[in-house]
């Protein structure tokens, strides 16, 4: 005890520290330990990411497959009422997507940073559907009774359907076709017109007359899917709509018996013109451009030539 009593206070002091200085050492190099491991697996997470770029959207576009197949499993069990699967198949399937969505965006801005996330619109896009689909989840969870917002729910995670126009093959189909849209663009105005004016005629000729009650009444539509009655011409959006399914032969002859039943035998001539003119010529001349463009890009992709060179023939002709 005399021997502590007579040390000097400097000696104590130092004696005293020692401890924490040495814990304070140790955290000190635990943490520089720590960056420097982190450090070194930022940049690893960033080569990868960036070398194997392809085999990464690769493996992300076969999530989006598997996501995209739950989804149509879940809108199919929501249209035949079956509730209860539906929402089992929310409860195991949409967590586990959210947290591998979740997963590549956060590894993605650790690894790439904020400006170099941000540089890119494909991350931009993903983080942006990311936040649209858990914030409609967050709302579906926190909401009792959120039935009504169920569909919005499922717009929000089919909108991740989107990134798959971002693999090469897609990609570069998508982007030919908008190139193609300025060549083929009188076609187009010449399908409008056509819609227009036989949706008009449609209108003219068939409006108010396919509705519930005269369906229900007419004994030779007793074994045809009442659904049919909104493919009418009661109005100028329900002709476009009922064209463009007639465009694409949706059933176009049950349609077509439809009317008959309710209206004359001649309104067959209407139905048949249409599809002569729209699906026979125009339709299909829309398909031959549009797959002439993919095997001879260079010649439709530039629409002013062939106007130019008939131009001059003319000129040449007259003058």
């Amino acid at each position: 005890a005399g021997s502590a009593c007579d040390m000097p206070a400097d000696e104590q002091d130092e004696q005293s520290r020692a401890p924490e200085e040495q814990v304070r050492w140790i955290l000190h190099k635990a943490w520089k330990s720590f960056i420097s491991c982190a450090s070194g697996c930022r940049r690893f997470v960033r080569a990868f990411l960036v070398q194997r770029s392809r085999s990464v959207e690769r493996c992300m576009a076969l999530v989006v497959l598997a996501n995209g197949a739950v989804l149509a499993a879940e809108i199919e069990l929501r249209a035949h009422g079956d509730h209860a699967a539906q929402q089992q198949a929310e409860t195991v399937a949409n967590p586990f997507f959210n947290a591998l969505f979740t997963l590549e965006a956060v590894l993605k801005l650790w690894a790439l940073g904020r400006k170099r996330y941000v540089a890119s619109s494909a991350n931009v896009f993903d983080g942006a559907v990311l936040l649209l689909t858990l914030s409609a989840d967050a709302m579906l969870l926190a909401r009792a009774h959120a039935a009504d917002e169920a569909p919005f729910v499922l717009l929000a995670r089919c909108s991740r359907l989107l990134r798959l126009l971002r693999l090469t093959v897609a990609n570069e189909v998508f982007e030919h076709f908008l190139r193609l849209l300025p060549a083929f663009a009188g076609l187009l105005g010449a399908l409008i017109a056509l819609f227009t004016l036989y949706a008009q005629l449609g209108v003219l000729l068939f409006g108010g007359k396919l509705n519930t009650e005269d369906w229900e009444s007419t004994p030779a539509l007793d074994d045809t899917n009442p659904l049919f009655v909104l493919c009418n011409f009661n109005d100028f959006g329900s002709a476009l709509l009922t064209l463009f399914e007639l465009l694409v032969v949706n059933n176009w002859h049950v349609i077509m018996e439809s009317v008959v039943q309710l209206t004359t035998e001649a309104s067959r001539l209407y139905f048949v013109s249409w599809y002569v003119l729209a699906v026979t010529v125009m339709f299909n001349l829309v398909v031959a451009h549009v797959l002439d463009g993919f095997f001879e890009p260079d010649a439709a992709i530039d629409p002013e030539i062939g106007d130019v060179q008939e131009l001059a023939d003319w000129a040449a002709s007259r003058f």
